[in-house]
């Protein structure tokens, strides 16, 4: 084991508790304790770990070339916990140790969407040419399509409408059979469906 976390719970402006993350550990899981499996899980679904909650081994950072991406703007811890993964467990405390404003009023990164989106592609691809040619990694080209297409799917439910598509269409290219992204689509093929409904029921008198 090289590093565990706890669950954080998400409070409003007003101090109230309005959700709980990773879901995972909060839901009663565990992390995959199978390294390749950790890393797959950590790789699709991205950074499930509480950054501001984790302790790790001081051996993690000293054995390893650049823990840390110098260049990233974002998703810094994420490729940590990446790297990390490949060579160690990681382990979940199933308990509220921490709370994390995310209130409207609060200002933090991850409200800079085009910057987060955009680092998230950018660790995406870093991890993917890094590691796809180290046998003992599960990063393959096809992980590296299925993580770029829940990204997109997560991008194209966050904007909706035309962008929207854009992305969902584009998650498909990457993964045709990315079901959240197919369910997504369905989705918005729904709403303008009822929107144009709503149309003709309006007298354009």
């Amino acid at each position: 084991m090289g590093l565990v976390s706890c669950i954080a719970a998400w409070v409003d402006d007003n101090g109230q508790v309005f959700s709980h993350f990773p879901g995972l550990l909060f839901g009663g899981g565990q992390y995959p304790q199978d390294k390749a499996d950790l890393v797959r899980y950590l790789y699709v679904a991205q950074n499930k770990v509480v950054n501001a909650g984790c302790m790790f081994r001081r051996t993690v950072v000293e054995t390893q070339l650049n823990p840390f991406d110098e260049q990233a703007r974002h998703s810094i811890d994420w490729q940590f916990f990446l790297h990390l993964a490949h060579s160690h467990l990681i382990v979940g405390i199933p308990e509220v140790l921490i709370r994390m404003r995310r209130g409207e009023q609060h200002t933090h990164l991850t409200k800079d969407k085009e910057l987060l989106y955009f680092e998230t592609r950018r660790c995406i691809r870093t991890i993917f040419h890094k590691y796809r040619w180290q046998r003992d990694s599960p990063v393959d080209y096809w992980l590296y399509r299925r993580a770029m297409a829940s990204q997109l799917t997560l991008e194209g439910r966050y904007y909706g409408r035309l962008k929207g598509t854009i992305r969902l269409l584009q998650a498909l290219f990457y993964d045709p059979l990315a079901r959240p992204a197919w369910s997504s689509l369905a989705e918005f093929a729904g709403r303008a469906m009822r929107r144009t409904v709503r149309g003709w029921k309006t007298p354009s008198w």
